[in-house]
């Protein structure tokens, strides 16, 4: 005789939600790397604008002292 055993549905479960569960996982990880990658990219741009920024407030500020040592002093 043939033994042949029928599978209950809470013997399918691990085989099905395994897989299942690697697979969210595995994407929820993908996107958290991703956002975070993005993140950092964000505030290395911010952090070039504002250094781009300091440096021309820096050369603006060195000219108009420059122009305001050539203006003619008044003589007492």
């Amino acid at each position: 005789m043939e033994s042949v055993t029928k599978m209950e549905w809470f013997e399918y479960f691990p085989i099905v939600m395994l897989p299942l569960k690697l697979l969210v996982v595995g994407i929820g990880m993908y996107y958290s790397i991703k956002w975070h990658y993005d993140q950092g990219k964000l505030k290395r741009a911010e952090d070039e604008k504002r250094k781009h920024q300091m440096a021309a407030a820096a050369k603006a500020a060195e000219d108009r002292e420059i122009a305001s040592a050539e203006l003619p002093q008044p003589s007492p």
